[in-house]
């Protein structure tokens, strides 16, 4: 068990589970990336909880399933567990319990029952989405669930946008991986966002007039489509976040490293000058503005990326307006 440092209580054992997470609304997923229909059950568990007098604990799986079962696979994380943690606090939620897969992947579907909801959480009644499946070879459902006397089950339907598109971390990642940035928006309810620590690079940016931090990003989380991107910054420190602007550049740097093969995530903050070699950067992407190419000179390079910076500051003012 321990405090996040937001002061949210996490616990990660299947054992020993507080006092204040059991007899409570549980809502149980993945609830990677934590988008709009997550919000939407979250919220609906949350009004549950309050018409009871119950609290409302979210029952979570670390790593993701998908990273446990297939570690090789391509990045795929909305959030991180940090992340993820944040979004759910901002929604109300009084605890999280976070299981490790490896400790319950062999569990069969009854013996989660018994041994994690009704034995450890002692759960009053548990939430869940339409298309939960859980224990060896995914082997339980809602409709097992919905057997146990123990607790209420309550089944959530599947949400949809506006634009009759379904709230699913899957099809976000493909907006995102498509540099359709707009709509992974829409369904995540904010900008999607990757965090990283400011890593040494060579001094190119610099030379070219455009001074970069070169971010260090998670290996699993998401990878979004080479281009360049306007986006907003925030530099994380202990007392205060500092918020910026800029356009970031995600790709191979094909004019100026033709030979490399490795993937680059640069920004340039409008506006700001000083070290940022070792601090944490959170960007949020705004916009997609063009894909990467490969220029015939570096001084058409630069000029580019002038205009990029232009087009990205009209982005920005538009989006704040």
């Amino acid at each position: 068990m321990l405090f996040h440092n937001s002061g949210m209580l996490v616990h990660r054992n299947i054992y020993h589970v507080p006092e204040l997470l059991q007899k409570s609304v549980v809502t149980m997923g993945n609830f990677d990336g934590v988008h709009c229909g997550h919000q939407a059950v979250i919220k609906q568990s949350k009004a549950y909880a309050v018409a009871h007098g119950l609290g409302l604990t979210v029952l979570t799986f670390h790593p993701h399933p998908r990273l446990f079962f297939y570690p090789d696979g391509a990045p795929f994380l909305l959030t991180t567990l940090d992340e993820k943690i944040e979004h759910l606090e901002s929604l109300g939620v009084e605890g999280i319990i976070a299981l490790n897969i490896k400790n319950i992947h062999s569990m069969g579907a009854m013996q989660f029952i018994y041994t994690v909801l009704i034995e450890s959480i002692k759960v009053n009644t548990l939430f869940v989405g339409y298309n939960f499946y859980f224990g060896e070879n995914r082997e339980g459902n809602t409709e097992t669930l919905q057997r146990y006397q123990q607790f209420k089950t309550v089944v959530i339907p599947p949400y949809f946008s506006v634009s009759n598109e379904p709230f699913s971390s899957s099809v976000i990642r493909d907006h995102i991986r498509q540099g359709r940035i707009k709509q992974a928006r829409q369904l995540l309810g904010r900008p999607f966002e990757v965090c990283g620590v400011v890593e040494r690079e060579k001094q190119l940016a610099t030379v070219l007039g455009f001074p970069t931090a070169n971010i260090a990003l998670d290996k699993h989380v998401v990878r979004p489509k080479h281009g360049v991107y306007a986006v907003r910054v925030l530099i994380l420190e202990d007392k205060a976040t500092q918020c910026f602007y800029g356009v970031a550049n995600f790709g191979l740097r094909p004019t100026t490293h033709n030979k490399s093969s490795k993937t680059v995530f640069e920004v340039h903050i409008f506006g700001f000058s000083g070290c940022l070699y070792g601090r944490i950067l959170r960007i949020a992407l705004i916009r997609f503005i063009r894909e990467e190419k490969v220029f015939e000179s570096v001084q058409a390079l630069k000029t580019q990326i002038a205009r990029d910076c232009l087009l990205a500051k009209r982005i920005h003012a538009a989006d704040r307006a």
